[in-house]
């Protein structure tokens, strides 16, 4: 709006340029007037009302910057997105990329991250995390040992969950130096990660030491799980700990696990030779035999060089 032909940023511009004044919180020293920004101003542009505003509270005696959420289309794509099982740090670079650069995005990774969480716990149907906590309290009532530990967000909303029965105590003291991390199962409606955590016992029978159900994959979520785990077991370590190639699984094992063995399981790296090498797969009735013995039948490393070497040169590898 304007008055008296001025409008409400030219006012108040007029008030900041004064010298040697002494205006009282958000008042027009001239007419006394309150200068608080109220409803029905009206500004010619974004920049104009937030200049305005900035004016305001340098009365008042704080500063504030701008900022955004993410917007009505771009949630939708994440949502959609997220359905689809694709990660969020992808989503993020791949958004980047359409928004020519992350500076111009508007919000960052945590924001989408937040939006999600947030979505997915209003989406939760009434009852089901007291269905969930009262199931794990029978459980702990009927064996003290049975543990469990629910991650609550800034809302008191439950986003990670990690339970293990009392047998797989006894299991990991005995089995528990290697296991075998994967978040690959996701068989709820919501996508989300289930993540057994594995290991093989004395018969080289599968052992499972635990279960989580995560809401995301990022490097915070996996360090919550690997403490938790910690938790459980009394604090033991693991010696060697086989996982898929996610970085943020990496970053978290370091930061939580710096003593154990970080290594890529052999499924994945056989599906990521498929990938990568399909063509030799395909064109050599040898290649196949000679990977799978170079990734299974050498106990030690040189003569795993050997072989691996001499897979490389007879099939111009190399």
């Amino acid at each position: 709006m304007e008055k008296d032909g001025k409008s409400n940023l030219e006012e108040v511009m007029s008030i900041d340029s004064e010298e040697d004044t002494a205006p009282k919180i958000g008042e027009n020293v001239d007419t006394k007037e309150d200068i608080t920004p109220k409803i029905g101003m009206e500004f010619d542009s974004e920049d104009e009302a937030y200049l305005y505003y900035n004016i305001y509270v340098g009365y008042v005696g704080f500063n504030i910057c701008r900022d955004w959420k993410i917007s009505a289309a771009q949630a939708a794509e994440a949502e959609l997105a997220n359905r689809s099982g694709i990660r969020q740090k992808l989503l993020f670079e791949f958004m980047s990329k359409q928004a020519g650069g992350r500076e111009n995005l508007g919000f960052t990774l945590k924001d989408i991250s937040n939006h999600l969480q947030s979505k997915r716990m209003r989406e939760m149907k009434e009852g089901e995390a007291f269905t969930l906590i009262h199931y794990f309290e029978m459980r702990k009532s009927e064996n003290a040992s049975f543990f469990y530990e629910i991650q609550l967000d800034v809302d008191d909303q439950i986003t990670n969950i990690f339970s293990a029965d009392p047998k797989i105590f006894v299991d990991y003291d005995l089995f528990g130096d290697v296991v075998c991390f994967d978040t690959m199962y996701r068989t709820n409606k919501n996508h989300s990660p289930l993540a057994p955590i594995i290991g093989v016992n004395h018969h080289r029978q599968s052992v499972v030491f635990g279960v989580a159900l995560l809401y995301d994959e990022i490097a915070e979520t996996f360090s919550w799980l690997f403490r938790t785990l910690l938790k459980a077991s009394c604090g033991k370590k693991l010696v060697a700990i086989f996982t898929d190639q996610e970085p943020a699984m990496a970053k978290a094992i370091a930061e939580v696990l710096p003593k154990s063995h970080h290594r890529l399981c052999r499924w994945h790296i056989y599906q990521n030779a498929l990938k990568k090498l399909n063509r030799y797969f395909q064109s050599s009735n040898s290649f196949a035999a000679e990977f799978k013995s170079c990734m299974c039948d050498h106990e030690y490393e040189d003569t795993f060089f050997q072989a691996w070497e001499s897979m490389l040169d007879k099939n111009g590898l190399c």
